[in-house]
């Protein structure tokens, strides 16, 4: 038995005589064998190394003539763990009670579930699942380390005297650790941990098994932690020879290398190894210092010699040669990037044009991509690889937790935890793992267009229909679970039945066939998930043994077909040949297995606690990797720069090295900082370790970047990105600029050639596909400064055009270039059949489609809208609003009660019953939503409040004003009456003979009569209760975007005039309904009157009046003389008793004015709209237009870039300019006609 080691660096790593050995070892003696034992990560590559070498050695030698196939038998590639395992098995030896990581896991949990009273710096982390792994980890490091509890107590024990606060804190805290790990053991005892436990049954099966013929060899290590080294230690005194390969150019026999030096780490190896073997008396060979590899350009070597001979410490560099330098720059290229997007984008482009090269004769598999930021990179890089059709095997291990399998057990579990919340539901729904075993057994109703049935293909096999129709089934419950709020056990229970109610935008309740059938489906996809979910739901509750509730759990899955719809995913995955995607399905479901089984292992006689097994499964998937397929003989490799390499690769690109990649500041994120871990490796012997600490680590970042550096042999691409998609990354790896300025290597700049950069620009393409971005980028350029497309181009033009399938893609994509937003308008016969033979409008309507003819066009044309959900929105506010105050009308009607005379309470007790009437859900299901929770609660009392006040105010206004109400929510459009006249403002017919109906709901209508001239007069004004601040401006009534409130009084006085009534217009007003904020500035504001005052002013209506004095005077009960001012109109008179400027006052003629204009303008929209006009073109400064707001805009795409898609101006407009545009109007009307009456 002897120790040997094995010396070698990048450039000088030829191993040749060592295998040549190993061939004659094993030929000396048939039983001999020989072990290399590597690192898990590397063993693959390792073997397929070790073959290579083998091979050659065998044909040199003329043992063989097959050249290609080639095999192992008595020397192996092992991992200490496959080792052991395969040790173990030779002696028929089974590790008994193995449970995983997670089982380990879980058991930290149990141990601080029962710790938790005694527990006092950690109290409050006991049940968090951050401080568990947290412990795992230092768990691991302690047992890794052979760092016992004891070991731990014992390191403690000195300074527990200590009069230091500080060092008290310390002791205190690591005591508690020390505390739960001796817990922890104690709870170990008689099981073997599969990670941990494996060194264990590893030397004992050295010790018993004949290795005498064995020899062994390890390499693929920098340094050896307390496990490792204890088994090396038993391997050398029962093997005959142990070899190690290390790092290092030279020996360290006597002492440990330097802090400052590159081979700090393995130095510090070799001479522990060393001083191992001369305590115990193993002899050491001499050292063996491997050859050189001729494979390396002579650039790397210089590189290598540069890394061993710099002085880390010393702030300059010796002057290297012009050989050295032009060696350097003939195998090293550093490109900056704007973005690691383009970053990766180039790399891909580069190993394209690298394989196309004929004289280069580069296979995928000589080359590898090696990056620090993996997660930042795996996407780009896939990708771009991907798009140059580039093969690839990438080491990205993906998170387990993203599988639908446990997106299903979490949300299960949250919907029991949650009582049946929408959210938690749908979540297990859209798992798409709960399914009907046999669909027919749901009698789905086929809804005509939300069938997806019409959408089914050939190729599609029964059960791919069936889970289409499920899905289309269950976006239509979730409609109707949105629409009315059904959340809890309460709704969803078998003895429940579901109802799909849509209110429309008057208050109206609407219902079709569809909604009918809607409202069958969704009951039908309820009674299924609660019929399958209760009895489980009802075993969770009873008392019973963790195994008994684990077994039914499994036959729930099972029964419930999980596991077979997971396998059908993976056979799906095989057909198409896709093994890595398959294989997620296996192992997703195999993690679950292995979770139960550890689970009933540890705990399976307890009483089961549901919270716990859930909170253990979660880390179980948040914890799980997938294993990785190996890769094929012939792809690129995407690996991690700190990772060791077997071999070197002919061509390496290494990603991402800005300022603070390399070198990384490592931090100390264990429970155990530097200070704690001081106290420990003090009482530690030679064969008792920590890990590596953090300032080691970062001594050693020039170690990994001299392995990565010279990972090649050909050529190395370094690369840099000047935004890494969060912030700038500050410029290059300060590393790598003290290499590139050593040798004087530039810096090329790739990106896309333009004439506003500075500095020479450089950019790879790859094949045409890849090459299609950046030529419309170049052609976009050029047209935009008006300039063909400049001749460097013309090779990729014409590249790309040679080639059918990328001339396709290009010229679609070149569409883009001249594309805009344009809006085509329909042609009258596509609009009638859209809009209908009968136009239905209301005056809102009319008002949008003067705002923006396309917002129209989506919201009533297409009937676009988000799918109705059970939440608070305005619509619903403003409709209860309403529904109040007309309730409250018409029982002060009813009752034959003077408005103006109420008392508080009796207003009190009106609203009282007003509310209890909405609160009926039989009657008013919509208001049902006040119920669902506390804050909906709160808001219905806030608004009920609202309205007392307002019609506090309303009676004060009464009290004021003698005005009479006659209608409230006066409809008018809905119903066509057989003696309505041919043509109103309601009912009218356009040019091309199609019925226009105008429907609408008035608010408030209030009466007054006055005598003049003898005669009595009677006069109407109309109310519209707005919730937020509106005015009467006349740039929008000009524009067609404010006639609701002029419309609204001359309907009323239609009305009236038809019925053979005669009234003529007071004015037309908004009430705003909301509680005034008063503003207290000094004491004497704060009484009650005053307070009453500013809100009645505050709660003023906003509107212009009639002009007429006495009419005024006579109607205000304490008259208008001059000097006054109204308290219930915007009008006030001056001394010499005219009103004021600001006074809100319209004559009978311009009334008489404002009305016609309103009317001719509802029917020229009308005639616009049936006409197929649709024109993208909002009103500027309107922030409530439907297309220039989600979710309408995803559909208009307005973009005021395109000059096609301009804002409409609105210039301000005062009463006065109003009129008198419409006197211009008028003129410009009637030359128009004497026009065309003289043609």
């Amino acid at each position: 038995m002897n120790l040997q080691f094995i010396l070698k660096t990048p450039t000088q790593n030829d191993l040749t005589s060592l295998y040549q050995d190993i061939d004659r070892y094993l030929r000396a003696d048939i039983e001999n064998q020989v072990f290399i034992i590597t690192d898990d990560n590397m063993k693959f590559d390792l073997e397929m190394s070790v073959l290579r070498q083998m091979k050659a050695i065998q044909l040199n030698a003329g043992y063989t003539n097959d050249e290609e196939h080639a095999g192992m038998m008595r020397l192996q590639v092992q991992s200490f763990k496959r080792l052991a395992w395969y040790l173990l098995q030779k002696q028929d030896s089974q590790s008994v009670g193995d449970i995983s990581d997670i089982g380990n896991i879980m058991v930290i949990g149990r141990v601080l579930a029962d710790m938790k009273e005694e527990l006092l710096v950690y109290r409050g982390e006991y049940n968090q699942i951050g401080f568990v792994e947290a412990l795992a980890d230092l768990f691991k490091e302690l047992i890794n380390g052979q760092v016992t509890s004891d070991v731990f107590f014992y390191s403690l024990s000195r300074y527990e005297d200590s009069s230091q606060p500080l060092i008290q804190n310390q002791i205190k805290k690591m005591k508690e650790l020390a505390a739960i790990y001796q817990e922890y053991e104690k709870y170990l005892a008689g099981l073997t941990m599969a990670e941990q436990n494996v060194f264990v049954q590893l030397r004992q099966a050295i010790v018993d098994q004949d290795l005498s013929k064995t020899r062994i060899i390890i390499t693929g290590f920098d340094y050896f932690n307390a496990q490792e080294l204890e088994t090396i230690v038993s391997l050398l005194e029962n093997c005959p020879q142990v070899q190690i390969v290390l790092n290092l150019d030279k020996a360290y026999d006597f002492k440990t290398p330097d802090w400052y030096e590159l081979f700090t780490v393995t130095g510090k190896t070799y001479h522990q190894l060393t001083q191992f073997a001369r305590n115990r008396h193993i002899p050491l060979q001499k050292p063996i210092l491997a050859e050189n590899n001729k494979s390396y350009a002579t650039g790397f070597k210089v590189l290598d010699h540069y890394f061993r001979t710099d002085n880390r410490i010393e702030s300059g560099q010796k002057a290297q040669s012009f050989q050295d330098k032009n060696a350097v720059n003939q195998v090293m290229e550093i490109w900056e990037v704007p973005s690691t997007h383009m970053e990766a984008d180039q790399v891909a482009n580069e190993i394209y044009q690298l394989i196309a090269d004929p004289d280069a004769g580069y296979r995928y598999k000589d080359i590898q991509i090696l990056t620090r930021d993996e997660a930042g990179y795996q996407h780009t890089l896939q990708a771009a690889l991907e798009a140059n059709e580039i093969p690839y095997f990438a080491n990205f291990q993906e998170d387990m937790a993203l599988h639908p399998l446990y997106r299903f057990m979490m949300s299960l579990y949250r919907v029991y935890q949650h009582n049946w919340r929408y959210q938690d539901t749908f979540d297990l729904l859209r798992s798409e793992l709960l399914n009907p075993i046999d669909l027919d057994t749901l009698k789905l109703v086929n809804i005509d267009d939300f069938s997806m049935g019409s959408m089914f293909t050939d190729d599609l096999s029964d059960s791919q229909k069936a889970q289409i129709q499920f899905r289309d089934a269950v976006d239509l419950t979730e409609n109707v679970v949105l629409r009315n709020g059904y959340e809890g056990q309460f709704w969803w229970s078998k003895d429940r039945t579901w109802s799909y109610i849509l209110v429309g935008e008057d208050g109206e309740k609407i219902g079709t066939k569809r909604d009918i059938a809607i409202e069958e489906t969704a009951n039908q996809v309820k009674s299924f998930v609660v019929g399958i979910l209760s009895p489980l739901f009802a075993n969770w509750k009873k008392e019973q043994t963790t195994e008994e509730a684990v077994t039914y759990f499994y036959h729930f899955l099972v029964n419930s077909g999980i596991p077979k719809s997971l396998m059908n995913w993976r056979d799906k995955y095989l057909e198409a040949g896709q093994l890595q995607e398959a294989r997620q399905h296996e192992q997703a479901w195999q993690t679950f297995i292995q979770m139960l089984d550890d689970y009933v292992q540890l705990f399976g006689s307890e009483l089961f606690d549901l919270e716990y097994f859930f909170k253990i499964l979660d880390l179980a998937f948040q914890n799980a990797r997938y294993a990785m397929v190996p890769p094929t003989m012939d792809a690129v490799t995407i690996g991690s720069f700190d990772e060791n390499q077997v071999e070197a690769k002919k061509i390496t690109f290494i990603l991402g090295m800005s300022k603070y990649a390399l070198p990384v500041v490592y931090e100390e994120k264990s429970l155990l900082t530097n200070e704690d871990r001081q106290l420990v490796v003090k009482q530690l012997d030679d064969l008792q370790a920590l890990k590596q600490s953090a300032d080691s680590k970062n001594n050693n970042e020039a170690y990994k970047a001299y392995l990565a550096l010279l990972s090649a042999t050909d050529h190395l691409y370094i690369s840099y990105p000047l935004n890494n998609g969060d912030a700038d990354t500050e410029g290059l790896s300060p590393m790598i600029m003290r290499i590139a300025q050593a040798f004087d290597v530039p810096i090329k700049y790739l990106r896309q050639p333009s004439d506003h950069t500075s500095e020479a620009t450089i950019l790879k393409l790859g094949n045409s596909y890849s090459q299609v971005r950046y030529l419309l980028k170049a052609i976009a350029q050029d047209a935009h400064g008006q300039q063909k497309l400049r001749q460097i181009w013309q090779p990729v033009y014409k590249q790309v055009m040679t080639e059918a399938g990328a001339s396709d893609f290009f010229k679609w994509l070149q569409t883009s270039l001249t594309y805009h937003n344009t809006v085509l308008p329909l042609t009258p016969e596509l609009s009638q059949s859209l809009y209908g033979d009968i136009l239905s409008v209301s005056v809102s309507q009319l008002e949008l489609y003067n705002r923006d003819p396309f917002s129209y066009y989506l919201k009533y044309g297409l009937k676009l809208k988000e799918r109705p959900s059970f939440q608070l929105d305005s619509l619903q506010t403003g409709n209860y609003f309403h529904e109040m105050l007309d309730h409250f009308f018409k029982e002060v009607s009813q009752r034959e009660f003077d408005l103006a005379s109420l008392s508080e309470k009796e207003v009190v007790a009106i609203l009282g019953e007003v509310t209890a009437k909405l609160n009926d859900p039989d009657v008013y299901p919509e208001y049902t939503i006040f119920k669902v929770n506390n804050r909906n609660s709160y808001l219905q009392k806030s608004m009920q409040e609202t309205i007392q006040l307002l019609v506090e105010n309303i009676i004060r206004q009464r009290q004021a004003v003698n005005v009479t109400t006659m209608e409230t929510e006066q409809r008018f459009g809905y119903i066509q009456k057989d003696d309505e006249p041919e043509e109103t403002i309601t009912h009218f017919t356009l040019k091309n003979g199609q019925e226009v109906r105008l429907r609408g709901k008035i608010d408030r209508i209030d009466a007054v009569s006055h005598e003049q001239n003898g005669k009595l007069q009677h006069f109407i004004q109309v109310v519209d209760y707005k919730s937020s601040a509106h005015e009467v401006k006349f740039d929008e009534i000009y524009v067609g975007a404010q006639l609701q409130l002029y419309t609204y009084l001359k309907v009323a006085l239609d009305q009236l005039n038809q019925s053979g009534q005669t009234a003529k217009p007071l004015g037309a007003f908004y009430q705003r309904i909301f509680q005034p904020q008063v503003k207290i500035e000094k004491q004497a504001d704060l009484t009650d009157k005053n307070i009453a005052d500013k809100i009645f002013a505050d709660l003023k209506l906003a509107g212009y009046i009639r002009l007429d004095y006495d009419l005024l005077e006579d109607i205000h009960h304490e008259g208008l003389a001059a000097g006054d001012q109204s308290s219930v109109y915007s009008i006030s008179r001056k001394n010499d008793g005219d009103f004021k400027k600001n006074a809100k006052v319209l004559t009978q003629e311009e009334l008489e004015q404002l009305l016609a204009f309103v009317e001719e303008k509802i029917k020229s929209t009308a005639e616009q709209i049936v006409s197929g006009h649709i024109a993208l073109n909002p009103l500027e400064n309107d922030p409530y237009i439907p297309s220039m707001t989600e979710p309408y805009r995803s559909v208009s795409m307005f973009d005021a870039t395109d000059y096609t898609n301009k804002y409409r101006p609105n210039l301000s407009m005062t009463a006065d300019a109003f009129f008198q545009a419409l006197s211009i109007d008028n003129e410009i009307e009637e030359e128009e006609d004497q026009t065309e009456d003289d043609k």
